[in-house]
Order: structure tokens, then sequence, then C-alpha cells
């Protein structure tokens, strides 16, 4: 029997907010954090194999020039998540919604406030709060096949936080409130569990050292999906892959050919595949085969990428092959933002949480994201199979041959087209 391709994908986001006194940087796709002031960076003192977490770059060279436009979030992200020349998977999804949780906690009219709300392209608190409530609601089904889960965790050392605030987390954002010792181990345990829980098992470990005692408040958000293939494709084979280490011929790669929205522009070539429920991946071949991916995402402007990944479609039978793949990621995005523009919420004496808290001075003192993508067939699909056999009887044109043989940049997407993840695949086990 023929195996449904499933999809599987599932990060955590941390965000921490710390006092006054020491500064701290610490932030994991589903958790974030405010910290008090004073700072060094103890993430490697948190999490585990911090030695596999992409460094930062030195954020005293940035300049707002970096990624050009924080019109161009997500292709900031992809080109700041591609300079490690190895396979990653990011979540601009959920890194929106640990942003948008401590932006809610902004300062009003605050220069803190102006740049978490212009980040993403929000004119004002009110219309965050609509977008964002809009987006939880579409990002959770009843079946469980996508869901976006967030939750806030307040120190017990916390002074009195403003009630407006932890009302509009649970009113906009659906968050869980949590009050408990971040200093503790228990804490670590109970936050990796619910990590654990709502990503179902494909992110274990979020913590594995309690958070520092400057630590005040940590919001989290966890994305989960998973989904079946429209047109499913067969088994699996060895179809081989020239990855950035060199040439697999045992790489296992799976075949579809089907009519599929296509399209040939001048850097990619590129195809749209459908989930059952409407969302899409789109993947992305360079044209030149003498190019890596990872070479072109480095060379062009966020602008430029943005316009290439937003591809006019049309509808072609494509003889698709591509492999199965998987592949984690963690790493901490601060410096990303900091290169957007976004600085004064992470610098102390210039952040402005007041709408959190008045009693204590607050600043965000670093963004980390952990995902994992899970990309195979399982399953069977006869009717699909039989209908592409039925099709075969009429006179049509030979397909387009579309070999995904070589590294590939693949973006999936909600219904409404909010990118729920992006990466690219290097290299094929």
């Amino acid at each position: 029997m023929k195996r449904k391709a499933l999809l599987t994908a599932g990060l955590a986001c941390t965000l921490t907010l710390t006092g006054c006194h020491a500064p701290w940087d610490s932030d994991v796709q589903t958790v974030t954090c405010l910290a008090a002031e004073e700072t060094t960076s103890a993430w490697s003192e948190v999490i585990d194999n911090a030695s596999d977490i992409v460094p930062a770059a030195d954020s005293t060279n940035n300049t707002e020039g970096d990624f050009e436009s924080m019109e161009n979030f997500e292709t900031a992200f992809l080109k700041y998540a591609a300079r490690d020349g190895k396979s990653f998977v990011i979540s601009p999804a959920s890194a929106k919604f640990a942003m948008s949780m401590a932006a809610l906690g902004a300062g009003e009219n605050s220069s803190t406030e102006k740049e978490l709300l212009g980040l993403f392209g929000y004119g004002s608190k009110a219309e965050m709060s609509e977008v964002s409530k809009k987006l939880v609601e579409e990002l959770n089904r009843e079946d469980g096949s996508l869901s976006a889960k967030n939750s806030v965790w307040v120190s017990d050392a916390a002074g009195e936080l403003n009630p407006g605030y932890m009302s509009g987390l649970t009113d906009i954002f659906g968050a869980e409130s949590f009050s408990c010792d971040l200093t503790s181990q228990t804490f670590v345990d109970v936050l990796n569990g619910w990590v654990d829980k709502n990503t179902n098992g494909l992110i274990k470990q979020m913590l594995s050292e309690p958070l520092p005692e400057d630590a005040r408040l940590a919001l989290v958000n966890t994305l989960y999906f998973k989904n079946k293939w429209e047109k499913p494709f067969g088994d699996r084979y060895p179809g081989g892959f020239y990855g950035a280490d060199g040439y697999n011929k045992n790489a296992p790669a799976m075949r579809v050919t089907e009519n599929m929205s296509y399209s040939a522009g001048e850097t990619f070539k590129s195809v749209r595949l459908n989930y059952t429920d409407g969302s899409s991946m789109k993947i992305f071949l360079p044209n030149d085969e003498n190019k890596l991916v990872m070479d072109i995402i480095a060379e062009m402007s966020a602008e430029e990428l943005s316009a290439a990944l937003n591809p006019d479609y049309i509808n072609e039978k494509v003889a698709l092959t591509m492999p199965p793949f998987e592949c984690d990621y963690k790493a901490s995005i601060a410096d990303m933002f900091k290169s957007l523009g976004v600085r004064d919420c992470f610098t102390q004496g210039l952040a402005d949480f007041s709408g959190i808290t008045s009693e204590e001075k607050l600043f965000i003192s670093d963004v980390i994201q952990s995902a994992k993508i899970i990309c195979d067939e399982e399953g069977t699909e006869a009717a699909a199979a039989t209908m592409g056999i039925a099709m075969l009887m009429h006179a049509e044109p030979d397909p387009i041959v579309l070999t995904v043989d070589r590294p590939f940049l693949y973006v999936i997407e909600s219904p409404s087209g909010e990118t729920l993840f992006m990466g690219v695949i290097t290299d094929v086990k």
C-alpha cells in the first residue's frame, strides 16, 4: 500500500523579561522572558546543547540596514537563520506571537511600543490585538492538526502586575497564567512538560536549568502543525541528493505526478503543494544548478527575497521528485530583531514595559527559538492514485519534470497566508 505523506512541525518560543538589576538573555520559540537591568547572556547555562545554537551576530556592529526593512521580517529572519549554511526550520508566526505579547505591555506612546508595533507593521495596539486574536482563532483547530498555545509565567518575586495586561494576554492570546519560582527546578520541569505537551512531543526540553534571580516574567508560545498532502506521494526509493556535503546516492526520494501550482521565475523554480485543510508548502529550487540556495539567500536583499518567495503560480502538470526530510533548529534571534531597528526593548534604561508593571523596570534580555520539522509519507491515498491514472487516459502534453535533488528552500503557509514555518534543506541523510 502507498503511504500518505504527512508533515509534522512543532516549535517553542521563549522571551524573558527581567528586572533592572542583572540582565539576562534568553528566548526560545515558545518562551519569552523579561529581565532586570544589568544582564549578561546566560542562555548557555539554561538550555541544553548550547554548542549547537547558532552564534548571535555581534550586536555592536549591527545597523538598521543589515536587513533593509522591518516590512520584511520573515525574509530577514530567513537570511539570519541561513548564515550558518546548514539545514534549518524557523517559525515567523511563533516569533510574532512572543514579541506581540511583549508589545502588549509596552508603555503607551513609548519608543519601545513604536519599535515593537512597527516590526510587524501594526499602527496601534488595538490593531495588533485584533489581528493577534483572529490569528489565535485561525491557528487553533478542534482536531489538533494546528495549534498555537500561549502562556505567561510570573515569578513569585515580581511586583504587582497590571491587571489589564494580564487580562489582555488571556483575552487576546488565550494565554494560560502560571505563578512560580522561576529559579527553581520545579519551574523547569513544569515548563518543559507544558512545551512537550503542546508540541506533541517534538520539543521535549526547553530549559535545562532555572532562570536567573532577576527573571520576572516568561512569555511562552508553542506552534504545532500536522496535516496530510492533498495529492499524496508514492513510496520512497533511493533517489540521490547533491547536498552541501557532497552527493549521497542513497538519499531517499518520493515522487508524484499531478496538476499543481508551478512557477519558473528568474531565480527559482517553485511548486506549491496543498494540504487537505487548505494550508500549503512552497518548494523553491534554484534555477542555476551551480548555485546553492544559501548563497542566493545571502545575495538577495530582504525585499528581493520577499518578492521571489511570492511568485505568480500557474496550474501545470508536474512530475515532482523530492526527498522526505527532518531537521531541527535552536538559536538566539535577539540580534536579528536589533538589526531590524528593534533595540530599545532590549536596552536597559530605554526599555519601557510600564504596561506590565510600574513597580519594576523590565527589558527583554533575549529571544531564542527552537523548532523541529518532519516531512515524510505515511498511509495510502488509493482514490488519488486512481484518479491520476484515469487522467492519463486523455491526450495531454508531457509533464514538467522537477527533481528536487539539491539544496532547496521551503515555506509553509496557513490558509490565510500566514507564514507558519520556513527553512532550507542542504543535505538529506
